[in-house]
């Protein structure tokens, strides 16, 4: 999710941990992402109209990422339901999107479409903690 600290830590009060805990926060972190990690992220969407944007803006400060799991095997159909709609004037009101997000291009969260999505993108956030270990370890 693309917030400041403070924002981040309401909606993972606020919406994730009442539908998670204690089963299933299993990773929870902060990194600032380059443009080129970004793309990465939203290579599907290359492009698209609307893909410079959203590389600007979710570049622009620090992502909140979350491991979350599910014994039912259901984490990313239980996330996308609290995401709600990508556009938030579709969402339902109880939702992060419906409740908090200013518009379509600044939806406020990303959730994995599938578990192979989820596979891609758990990797693509182990890639962005080797790259800060790596770093930190240099100075």
């Amino acid at each position: 999710m693309h917030s400041d600290h403070h924002s981040a830590r309401y909606i993972v009060e606020r919406f994730i941990e009442p539908a998670w805990i204690p089963e299933g926060i299993l990773v929870q972190f902060a990194v600032p992402l380059s443009p080129e990690q970004a793309q990465k992220l939203y290579v599907e969407h290359q492009g698209k109209k609307f893909f410079e944007d959203l590389i600007d803006y979710i570049s622009s400060g620090p992502v909140t990422f979350l491991l979350l799991y599910d014994e039912s095997g259901r984490a990313v159909e239980r996330w996308r339901h609290i995401m709600g709609a990508t556009d938030p004037k579709q969402a339902d009101f109880e939702s992060i999107r419906g409740t908090h997000a200013p518009s379509l291009e600044h939806n406020l969260v990303h959730g994995s479409d599938s578990r192979e999505s989820a596979a891609q993108e758990i990797g693509l956030f182990v890639e962005i903690l080797e790259d800060w270990h790596d770093f930190l370890q240099s100075k």
